[in-house]
């Protein structure tokens, strides 16, 4: 089976620098034009399936793919509770006790009205679980940047540490291959615009 991922183009969140997990931001017009680059770029492919969050940063590539598209709930972004729409310096003004924390406990500490990131990897690992066991050959995920990098330490078997040395940019194209009960990173590639 080999599985693409594809992360959203630019938000206000992203340009803003606010952690906007949850938050349903727009894209910007860089954020427009990056993902239509990447629907042309992909649309070329057949894919047995297409899943996407149901965000409307992922939703615009969906959309535009003018294919059948399951949006499924678990591939939304990590909830920052709290933190979301708020940037580094608010949270630290405005939450020290809570963004100490997390910053020394950032995978089992859960965000007030958020989830801590072994959840997050619990909701994302639960539903790749599930897909393995499809007899798929070629899927496509249009995603978040946490979701792709939670799904990389996944079907890699890597640490949860191991996550951060990935850079997904907006509109990144990640490409598995996973057969024989294990994964092997095909492609990762940064959109150039």
């Amino acid at each position: 089976m080999k599985i693409t991922f594809i992360r959203h183009g630019e938000t206000y969140g992203n340009l803003e620098k606010k952690y906007s997990g949850i938050t349903d931001v727009k894209l910007t017009k860089i954020g427009l034009k990056q993902s239509d680059m990447v629907v042309k770029k992909i649309a070329k492919f057949k894919y047995d399936k297409i899943y996407s969050s149901p965000l409307r940063r992922t939703k615009y590539i969906a959309e535009n793919l003018n294919e059948d598209i399951c949006y499924i709930n678990e591939l939304r972004e990590f909830d920052f509770g709290i933190f979301e729409g708020k940037t580094f310096k608010d949270i630290e003004k405005l939450y020290p006790n809570e963004w100490n924390y997390w910053t020394n406990n950032f995978e089992t500490y859960k965000i007030p009205n958020g989830e801590s990131l072994t959840e997050f990897d619990n909701r994302i690992h639960g539903f790749l679980e599930i897909l393995l066991l499809e007899e798929y050959e070629e899927l496509l995920i249009i995603t978040h940047s946490g979701v792709i990098r939670s799904a990389l330490i996944y079907l890699l078997e890597l640490e949860s540490k191991d996550r951060w040395k990935f850079q997904i940019d907006n509109c990144s194209i990640v490409k598995l291959e996973y057969k024989h009960e294990y994964g092997q990173l095909i492609l990762l590639e940064n959109l150039e615009e």
